[in-house]
């Protein structure tokens, strides 16, 4: 039975070591993060709304009717905190900044007027 454990846990090891492993870890700490964001920022608005002395029923439909709002802030929260902590097989530290100067150039006023007339 310990040969069997051994050779699973070699295996295992050497799967997270991959560069599929590590991609695979990172995604999971990502949506673990994602959820315990997710679950903290639900339960201060519960906690703010519970100051207000409003019903369960009441939160549960603010909760409800800005669902969406409340996730797509949670993802970009986390995104932005993932994009601080981990660098992405990079020597150099970018700013973010400087990708979006490089990356996002506003054209030229030369190759704009064709639009406009």
């Amino acid at each position: 039975m310990k040969p069997f454990l051994r050779s699973c846990f070699d295996g295992t090891s050497d799967f997270l070591k991959s560069n599929l492993g590590t991609q695979v870890l990172f995604y999971t700490f990502f949506y673990l993060i994602l959820w315990l964001f997710h679950l903290l920022l639900i339960s201060l608005i519960s906690y703010f709304h519970l100051l207000l002395n409003h019903n369960i029923r009441i939160i549960g439909d603010w909760i409800g009717d800005r669902g969406w709002i409340i996730i797509i802030l949670s993802k970009l929260s986390v995104f932005y905190l993932a994009m601080l902590f981990f660098v992405l097989k990079t020597k150099k530290l970018i700013l973010s900044k400087v990708i979006y100067v490089t990356v996002f150039k506003f054209p030229d006023w030369k190759s704009l007027c064709p639009y406009f007339f």
